[in-house]
């Protein structure tokens, strides 16, 4: 079992995949792999994020206001630690 401290990791995901499933307005989430999974989602599947946002212009505000994203060429870098404060 992998210790995962949410304060201080960075989680890295693919920007394409994330864009799509943004735009897609379907519920899907976001593990602490960084993978975007889509519904249904397995019963021990640990996501940082779920939910269904809408069509964004901002992508920064894309998943809600406590998260930091960074885009970085074909990634997405998220800290999500405002959640849990």
């Amino acid at each position: 079992m992998k210790k995962f401290n949410l304060f201080n990791e960075i989680i890295i995901t693919d920007k394409p995949t994330l864009l799509q499933a943004i735009n897609s307005s379907k519920l899907f989430g976001i593990n602490t792999k960084g993978e975007v999974k889509n519904e249904p989602f397995e019963d021990k599947e640990v996501l940082i994020y779920q939910g269904k946002p809408t069509i964004i212009d901002d992508f920064e505000n894309g998943l809600g206001k406590n998260y930091q994203l960074v885009e970085d060429e074909d990634r997405v870098l998220i800290k999500a630690f405002s959640n849990w404060q």
